[in-house]
């Protein structure tokens, strides 16, 4: 039974049938992603990319039906696809833990070098402690803290016991946290739909699939960001209370702790808008402040540097702190011995170009990766195309309101043109700016469907509003 949509006038299914077309593609998910994860790990080397190719066609094919459900539905129907987005995150995740653990060795695919030295014994120490066996340690965290990555996952570790699968499912629950909150910030952004397929993207891209499964804190570093941003935004525009101010704050902690020079990036962009704002409070409270201001930086400073010099060895002051910082920065990424001399030799337009479409498609990764690492090779062009989107879908939103979009965009910015410098090679650390990423994709993709709906000359999508300006400094 179908029903007309009363936006579209497309036959959109009815009840039931709406159900079992969505379980349909569903079931074939998990089907699909389990067998995958199975024989990724079981069959030869020579067969690796024939498995790869075979899981991403399915991704893909899956991929599409929801997006092809979400353009075509009238916007007030849109009330059930949240649901739909991770019920997908879900099955998707589950079906690859379930996968790799019937393979009969998990951690072959879902723990790597990383995760050997740094997040298993941080987490293996947390559940410890836990269990009062061990002192809490730090590795390699700032102000003797753990990462929250290994925290969380540590906690699951003391109950459970520490395992591959336990990390993955860990870092799923997180995944799924991270979908609910992206959909909220690219709801507020450009409305239902958009943010409906920035989840989307964001759950299907297989490069995002593999840095959210294997244990790193790509998870927990994506969902910090996202609401960041979302507390941020809502605060820009009048629409936040107490909880926003709270969770902003807790973001940027976590930040500082997670990836702290991404802190910096963020705290340059709410100068502007907290001297704004500032505007509005009398001259004492404007002075006391400015004060409380420069006493927190003070302390965060002198309580910072000494775990700055010890890691990436003391700042020289012949050269300046920030640009003595970056070099000691780009030294340590580059100073891994799987890292290619050519990334410190590249232009810096090209390295521009290579730290925001990497990672590319080249034959010498298929004798470098192995195994699920493949589907980063073939999971590129996916990836790509999400950032050409993207580049497509920010200059479309920065031409009708740049100021807005240019705070939200200028952390990003600030990391290409930085990274470009220090490790153009990491796609991992742009992939940070993933949640963002998306939501501009997603933008990009409702407005391209509109035009040709409307060339077409069927009834177009309701248009994304765009965001409210904010008030000049």
């Amino acid at each position: 039974m179908t029903s007309l949509s009363p936006g579209t006038g497309a036959a959109v299914p009815a009840g039931g049938a709406a159900s079992a077309a969505f379980l349909g593609p569903l079931l074939a998910l998990f089907i699909c992603a389990s067998s995958y994860a199975y024989g990724i790990l079981t069959v030869p080397r020579p067969f690796y990319s024939t498995v790869t190719l075979g899981f991403l066609a399915a991704l893909l094919a899956v991929f599409l039906v929801n997006l092809a459900r979400i353009l075509r539905a009238d916007e007030s129907a849109l009330g059930g696809e949240l649901r739909r987005v991770l019920l997908c995150a879900g099955a998707l995740h589950c079906a690859l833990i379930l996968g790799f653990y019937l393979s009969g060795h998990p951690q072959t695919a879902l723990w790597v070098e990383d995760s050997y030295h740094l997040h298993i014994p941080g987490a293996v120490n947390v559940a410890a402690y836990i269990h009062g066996r061990e002192a809490l340690g730090s590795i390699g965290v700032p102000f003797g803290g753990v990462f929250l990555t290994q925290a969380l996952v540590g906690v699951f570790f003391s109950f459970l016991g520490a395992s591959p699968v336990v990390s993955a499912a860990v870092l799923a629950l997180v995944k799924l946290l991270a979908v609910v909150v992206l959909f909220r910030l690219g709801r507020m952004m450009f409305g239902e739909r958009a943010g409906l397929i920035g989840a989307l993207l964001y759950v299907f891209s297989p490069t995002i699939l593999y840095y959210t499964t294997v244990f790193y804190k790509e998870a927990v570093i994506q969902l910090v960001v996202a609401a960041l941003l979302l507390a941020a935004l809502r605060i820009y525009r009048k629409a936040g209370g107490w909880g926003d101010w709270l969770l902003l704050a807790a973001s940027l902690a976590a930040l500082i702790n997670e990836r702290f020079y991404l802190f910096f990036f963020f705290l340059l962009a709410l100068i502007p808008p907290a001297l704004h704002a500032a505007r509005s409070l009398g001259r004492f409270s404007r002075a006391g402040a400015a004060l409380l201001a420069a006493a927190c930086f003070s302390a965060l400073a002198y309580k910072y540097m000494g775990w700055v010099n010890a890691k990436f060895g003391p700042l020289n002051s012949s050269e300046g702190c920030f640009f003595s910082g970056i070099n000691n920065l780009r030294a340590l990424y580059n100073g891994f011995p799987d890292v290619s001399s050519v990334n410190s030799t590249l232009a810096y337009p090209f390295a521009f170009l290579k730290i925001l479409f990497t990672p590319f498609f080249t034959m010498n990764k298929f004798q470098l990766f192995s195994d699920y690492s493949y589907i980063l090779i073939w999971g590129s062009f996916f990836n790509q195309a999400v950032i050409a989107l993207s580049l497509y879908g920010l200059y479309k939103a920065l031409r009708a309101d740049w100021r807005t979009h240019g705070l939200l965009l200028f952390p990003y910015f600030l990391f290409l043109c930085i990274f470009a410098y220090v490790a153009p090679f990491n796609g991992r650390l742009r992939d940070s700016f993933y949640p963002l990423i998306t939501i501009y994709a997603a933008y990009s993709v409702s407005k391209l469907y509109s035009v040709l709906s409307s060339r077409r000359g069927r009834c177009a999508t309701s248009r994304p509003p765009a965001l409210k300006p904010l008030r000049p400094f």
